[in-house]
Parts: C-alpha cells; structure tokens; sequence
C-alpha cells in the first residue's frame, strides 16, 4: 500500500480486480470468499457518490453468477470481464464514462496489471488490495452523502446509452433519437450543495476553472445583480440530474461548468448560446468547443424547455 500515490479526495470511480483483490481466490480454480470489508467498502463508497467497476480476467458469467447470488452486480456500472489484457480495457472504461485518468483508482494484487494500466492511462492512481482498509476509512470519515446512489444510478443511465448507441451509424443520428431533453432552473439555493460539489469536482468542462467556497457561493447566487442558473437533462434513458450551474453578471460569466456525464450531448453548447452568448474568459484546458452560434437541434426538439 502507498497512501501518498492515492488522493482520496480526487476519487470518481474505483476499478476492481476481481481474482485476489475483490474476492480471496481465483475463481476459475477454487471456492472464493469475498472479505467483509470488501463489501463494506464499495456499499459506502457508493453512499458518498463514489462509483466502482470491474476490470478482471474472467468469464463473465461466472463472475455475473456469483456477484448476483451475493446482491452485489448492482453496486457495478461498466464492467469489464474477458481475457484480453487490461490497459487497453481500462483505457476504454474510463472513457465511455467521461471521466479523467486522474479521478481513477485501479485496484489489482498483479504487478504487471497496474504497470499496463499506468502505461495505458497516463495519472491513473493504481495501488494493491493492502489499500482497502485505508480506503474504508476515508470513506468512513468522508462528509460527502449520496444515500439514495444518484450518482450511481446516473452512471446506469450512462451505461445503457453507450450499450445503444453501437446500433447508429452516427453520433447525430443517435443524439437525436435519444430525445435529449435540458431543463434550466433558478432556485440555486436550493441545490447549493450539489451546485457547490460541482464546482468542486468538475474539471473537463469547468470553463472558468473558479471554485467558490460554498458561502462565496450562497452570497453570489443571493446578489441581485447575478444571473444564476443550474442545469438539469434526460433523455429516453433516464435522468442525469443536474449537470451544469452558471453565474452571470453584467454579461459576463463568472461560473460556466458542467459535469462530465454531459460530455457529447451539447448542453453547454446550447446553454451558452441560450444566454446569448455573455462574455467568457475560458481558463485552463476544456474539452468542449462552444464556438458554434447553433443550438444543438437534437436538444428540446419540441421545444418543453422551462
């Protein structure tokens, strides 16, 4: 275990060997036992939002069978179980998920795994399953709460889209029929702490990359002078919960962010130029090009914006 190689904090997603590192054993061979502690973990990781995969060298039904029997498959989204090597997998993995090397912790006893995972995915936090009780106890001592797994269950959603979306031949033809439907609210205080979580956490499409101490935050969404909003979006595949917050004041964006789970839909193209454009110092590397005067048609196609 090195504790210096793994920033709690930075957690989105925790990627699970199976074989000696979610379970004693190899399943293939012999009887497997899951540790306690194990169990304990991914179902208080998922309390405080934090969301867990697999990557192992299995059959998939056997591993389906046994994660089943033990009501645990639920506590899964993206699952990868075959027997090709791991990097490229992983590598994969976390891209159908949107999110960034740096939010991810790879979970392997195999030395070789973590050095093809690191070499696959450049900043990936890698580390042995001697980790698992440190891990516990962060997530123990966390003051971070997600007890209905929204969190989870938006990666669900996120799981069946990139399951469906192998049936279209074009991403456009894909988004528009996935019904994409994007709702802008203004009662932030009411949100303020998922609000609050997003700038915190978001990178990729945190256009500003300016990140409030919550009661800055209270004080700028109560200022009558700032126009501010949070973004919430469905589709056919369910909902994602809010994704975006904004802040304007005097046509210039001081907040411009939006979660990762909408990455590819065009939300922060069409919420841009809903606003009509305000001014907009972009700060850092986004992974979002908003230059487009267009709103994404595919996006309230019958117009139930509100």
């Amino acid at each position: 275990m090195n504790v210096k190689l793994v920033d709690f904090e930075k957690i989105k997603l925790v990627i699970w060997d199976l074989d000696d590192t979610f379970w004693n054993g190899t399943i293939s061979e012999e009887i497997i036992q899951i540790p306690d502690l194990n169990i304990k973990l991914i179902k208080k990781l998922t309390d405080i939002g934090i969301v867990n995969s697999i990557c192992s060298k299995n059959s998939w039904e056997t591993v389906e069978k046994v994660l089943t029997e033990k009501e645990l498959l639920e506590y899964f989204v993206f699952p990868s179980v075959d027997w090709n090597p791991k990097g490229s997998r992983v590598k994969k993995l976390i891209n159908d998920m949107n999110l960034r090397n740096t939010n991810v912790l790879f979970l392997d006893d195999n030395h070789l795994n973590r050095e093809e995972v690191k070499y696959y995915c450049p900043d990936i936090m890698v580390d042995t399953p001697d980790v698992i009780p440190y891990l516990y106890e962060k997530a123990c001592s966390s003051t971070k709460k997600d007890e209905n797994h929204a969190r989870l269950k938006q990666y669900k959603v996120l799981e069946e889209k990139v399951k469906d979306k192998q049936n279209y031949t074009s991403n456009e033809e894909f988004l528009f029929e996935s019904n994409v439907q994007v709702k802008i609210s203004n009662d932030c205080i009411n949100q303020i702490d998922r609000i609050h979580d997003l700038l915190m956490r978001s990178n990729q499409l945190n256009f500003t990359k300016l990140r409030s101490p919550k009661e800055e935050l209270i004080a700028l969404i109560n200022n009558s002078d700032v126009n501010t909003g949070y973004v919430s979006v469905s589709d056919k595949f369910g909902e994602y919960g809010i994704v975006g917050f904004y802040a304007e004041k005097n046509n210039e964006l001081i907040h411009f962010v939006f979660s990762c789970r909408a990455l590819g839909m065009g939300v922060e193209q069409y919420v841009y130029n809903f606003l009509n454009r305000p001014k907009l110092e972009i700060q850092g590397e986004v992974i979002s090009d908003i230059s487009s005067k267009e709103l994404p048609k595919w996006i309230n196609q019958n117009d139930t914006k509100s």
